[in-house]
């Protein structure tokens, strides 16, 4: 290959590999033209990434930190340090289920007053055994006490059960390495801890099989039940013995790899309040994998500081309402104003970008308008003061942040990476965004590994 086409291609990689750590590009940059112009090897599209990430880190050329920054409700990476994080912020998300209206109202629903960030690594099983057992094919837990391996169940259908968090949407595949005979796994999904006894409050579930691993995809933010017992014959003839040899290990993805022992820490952090956020077209502070955007409350550790970007409040009053268009209206300095119609959520009205009907909400200026129909303010209060008032949402102008405590502050500085595996989970169904330091070499491995690829398809 030509070198200065190699050169090129290089150095422009570069750029990609050395994202987020800017410091680093001319050392890159340098080592990949003095390598390539000094080299006495036959350099080839086939051994240039191997060739130029031996050169880098022979005398530990790149050296600073490289920081990562990854978003989602359930996170995984496989290039991590074990150092501490360098930023977590928590999102705030509202949501409904279902649809509002004057007469049938739904509630709206932030994140809770806190949650929990657990991080493990590949393997987000946890580690304390209880006793499991199946009916119909569906796993549940028996009993939250702990129990010691080698474990001989009394029947085919008992066995060990072992628990993990989920996150709506998020799939997730159960392997066992090394089965004993007669094995069967399954996945059960559960709202939460206390439903998880019966399988009458079962959300999902992957019925037992005698493969050696299985997928599924949560429905909800909830727990996941991974159990493991005997195939059934007639409840006493194939009974499997589960010993510590059998490792059981679940991870995010669809597919199985390699067994990794379960590392983990959680810490749950006390917001004060609910954290929320609502669904824009344009000009939120945060995108979903889904591609919707959020202006939306922020826990930034970072930072140190409570982002407030939302308001909720009880409408219990009007204070004005307009006979002609038929809607009771309040005043809000404080809320975002565009110079059109602004998104407002609602317990019992629904939000149009064009509509002036009954059951319609929505901000102008400084003035929000709820549209249904009656003769006069004092109607439409008297109508208010017997539904208990409606809960209103709207964006702020502007935000108002909150220096975080001592206390979550000493909780964030607790969180580390697991090297290299990385996984980080939220509970309630939170959105968040970490940042975390890369291990260098494991990083640049796999940005070479990318770089050979794409010499080798520019070569062709």
């Amino acid at each position: 290959m030509n070198s200065n086409k190699l050169l090129a291609i290089a150095q422009k990689y570069a750029q990609d590999l050395v994202a987020g750590a800017s410091d680093l590009a001319d050392t890159v940059k340098t080592a990949v033209s003095d390598y390539i112009n000094t080299s006495t090897d036959l350099v080839t599209d086939e051994n240039v990434g191997g060739k130029i990430n031996d050169y880098l880190t022979k005398d530990n050329s790149v050296s600073s930190a490289i920081v990562n920054t990854v978003s989602g409700q359930a996170i995984y990476v496989n290039d991590a340090s074990d150092k501490r994080l360098k930023g977590l912020s928590i999102y705030g998300r509202t949501t409904q289920d279902g649809t509002p209206s004057i007469d049938t109202p739904v509630e709206l629903v932030g994140i809770g007053n806190g949650c929990t960030v657990q991080i493990t690594g590949k393997n987000i099983l946890q580690d304390i055994v209880m006793l499991g057992r199946y009916s119909n094919g569906i796993f549940s837990v028996a009993s939250m006490d702990e129990i010691t391996l080698p474990f001989l169940p009394i029947s085919e259908a008992s066995g060990v059960a072992r628990i993990a968090r989920c996150n709506k949407g998020e799939t997730y595949t159960f392997s066992i390495t090394n089965p004993n005979e007669n094995h069967c796994i399954g996945i059960t999904e559960y709202s939460n801890l206390d439903s998880i006894s019966s399988i009458t409050n079962a959300i999902g579930y992957v019925k037992v099989t005698a493969n050696t691993k299985i997928s599924y995809t949560a429905l909800g933010n909830g727990y996941l039940v991974c159990g493991l017992a005997g195939k059934w014959t007639d409840g006493s003839t194939t009974i499997h013995e589960c010993t510590e040899s059998e490792l059981l290990q679940l991870e995010i993805g669809d597919s199985a790899t390699e067994y990794e022992k379960y590392v983990g820490k959680t810490e749950s952090f006390d917001f004060g309040t609910a954290i929320n956020g609502i669904p824009v077209d344009s000009g939120g502070n945060y995108t979903d994998v889904n591609g919707q955007q959020w202006t939306c409350d922020e826990i930034d550790f970072e930072r140190g500081v409570y982002v407030q970007r939302v308001k909720k409040i009880k409408l219990t009053k009007a204070t004005d309402f307009n006979t002609s268009e038929h809607f009771g209206s309040i005043t809000a300095n404080d809320i975002l104003q565009t110079g059109g119609r602004v998104k407002v959520l609602s317990d019992r009205f629904i939000f149009s970008a064009s509509a002036k009907t009954d059951g319609i909400a929505f901000a102008y200026a400084n003035i929000i308008r709820f549209y249904r129909t009656c003769e006069s303010v004092e109607d439409f209060n008297e109508w208010l003061t017997e539904v208990n008032g409606v809960d209103i949402m709207y964006l702020l102008a502007t935000p108002i942040e909150t220096q975080l405590s001592d206390e979550q502050m000493t909780a964030f500085k607790a969180l580390y990476s697991n090297m290299p595996h990385t996984t980080v989970l939220s509970s309630e169904g939170a959105d968040m965004t970490v940042k975390y330091v890369a291990d260098t070499k494991t990083y640049i491995d796999n940005k070479f590994t990318e770089l050979a690829k794409a010499i080798v398809a520019t070569a062709e």
